[in-house]
């Protein structure tokens, strides 16, 4: 039974251009643990497993082949890129019409997202922390990194009207 590294394993899911995530390969799985990641192999028997690799030397060694800068970012950087994008198209899909109310937005985050409930939801969260700073840090980071973090019209018009989701 062959155990995978996971600069073996990441370089598997290049090689054969599939479109998805690492976790499940073709019988290997890629779990985050507390100190890394492990990496378990099905043989048709049984599994073996990996818990040594030191990921951050591999994703280093990943970016440095492709040229990647390295951007830091502290928690709050980290968050803001991960959630304010959930902030935006929830704005899309209330300028759409697709959802009548902020909350109904907020609902589904909750029961079907897992949103933690205690902050209400993503539009909640939106308000309390304030739209102008998400519109803020989303025209940032459409400067920094593209398209993908353009501001909703809608989310723009709230800031500039001073109203609220």
């Amino acid at each position: 039974m062959k155990t995978y590294t996971l600069k073996e394993v990441l370089a598997l899911y290049e090689d054969n251009n599939e479109s998805g995530y690492y976790y499940g390969y073709k019988g290997i799985v890629l779990n985050a643990i507390d100190k890394g990641y492990s990496v378990s192999v099905n043989n048709g028997e049984e599994w073996s497993t990996d818990k040594s690799t030191d990921y951050m030397e591999v994703i280093k060694d990943i970016a440095q082949e492709k040229g990647i800068e390295p951007v830091p970012a502290d928690e709050g950087e980290i968050l803001a890129r991960l959630l304010y994008p959930v902030i935006n198209e929830g704005a899309k899909v209330l300028d759409e019409g697709i959802a009548l109310r902020s909350s109904d937005i907020d609902i589904a985050c909750i029961k079907g997202y897992n949103w933690p409930v205690y902050q209400g939801g993503p539009m909640f969260w939106a308000n309390t922390i304030g739209l102008k700073k998400v519109l803020g840090k989303l025209q940032e980071f459409e400067q920094r990194f593209g398209e993908a973090f353009t501001p909703s019209p809608y989310l723009v018009r709230l800031v500039e009207e001073g109203k609220e989701f």
